[in-house]
């Protein structure tokens, strides 16, 4: 079965590619990639499902994460609320001598109804 010609639905969608910005010249394409593979993916969604998208591209502001992210299921016929974002863990810590370690960003998106 062809997933593109089938029409499954499903209940949570998680969305984590590799990091997208091996350099800042990376971002304009990175935002592009992240808003593509939300909208295309947001197909297979059910009505009210969840939504978790991830990001380990460094050079992509949480809040710039969030705004894609927004602007995207929002382009997708689907209703956005403030997300859960989840804290770095243990194995990820986010040091003031290494501002460049906070890179992961993960953000849940439940009850995505229609507009």
């Amino acid at each position: 079965m062809i997933l593109e010609k089938s029409k499954i639905q499903f209940d949570t969608i998680i969305i984590d590619p590799p990091s997208l910005t091996a350099s800042d010249k990376d971002k304009v394409i990175a935002r592009q990639l992240y808003k593509r593979v939300i909208s295309e993916s947001i197909e297979y969604l059910k009505e009210k499902g969840t939504l978790i998208l991830c990001s380990c591209s460094n050079r992509i502001h949480p809040n710039d994460f969030e705004k894609i992210c927004k602007e995207a299921i929002l382009e997708a016929g689907r209703k956005p609320k403030t997300p859960i974002r989840l804290k770095n863990e243990l194995d990820h810590p986010i040091l003031a001598t290494f501002p460049e370690g906070n890179y992961f960003k993960a953000h849940i998106y439940h009850d995505l109804s229609r507009i």
